[in-house]
């Protein structure tokens, strides 16, 4: 059922990321894979549809919302190659959510490539403008 997020976990798994398999708590939802990297995050791999899966990852700050944070965003969101980013309020803060559409059969190279752009549009982020002001942890 999930073979394209299948073939994405374990191209992850060869680079470096430690891969798990979960079942959703939501009926009806999706079993999905979480890959945890030190040095690239940790993403969640999910198919929803037979050649469709959703690569997402969240980074959390401690940071209240605010005017600037929207802003920055809708900014943010202009520049991006692949992801669309937002973020939600958590029980303390923001978490800032990154979520891109892998669509098709899995290619190695196409994939790749695919998932260069992703941390491209993550890295845009941390050097666009004033985020570290915006949502830096540090009081």
């Amino acid at each position: 059922m999930d073979m394209l997020a299948e073939q994405i976990a374990k191209h992850m798994e060869y680079f470096g990321f430690q891969i798990e398999r979960r079942e959703s708590k939501k009926e009806g939802a999706p079993s999905y894979y979480v890959a945890r990297s030190e040095e690239h995050g940790t993403y969640r791999i999910v198919q929803q549809a037979p050649y469709f899966v959703l690569l997402t990852i969240g980074i959390h700050s401690n940071r209240e919302p605010s005017p600037e944070m929207a802003e920055f965003m809708n900014e943010l969101n202009a520049k991006l190659l692949v992801c669309r980013a937002w973020y939600e309020k958590a029980e303390k803060g923001v978490v800032v959510l990154f979520e891109a559409p892998y669509m098709g059969l899995y290619k190695k190279d196409l994939f790749s490539e695919f998932f260069d752009h992703v941390r491209s549009d993550r890295r845009a982020m941390r050097t666009a403008g004033d985020c570290e002001k915006i949502f830096s942890n540090k009081e």
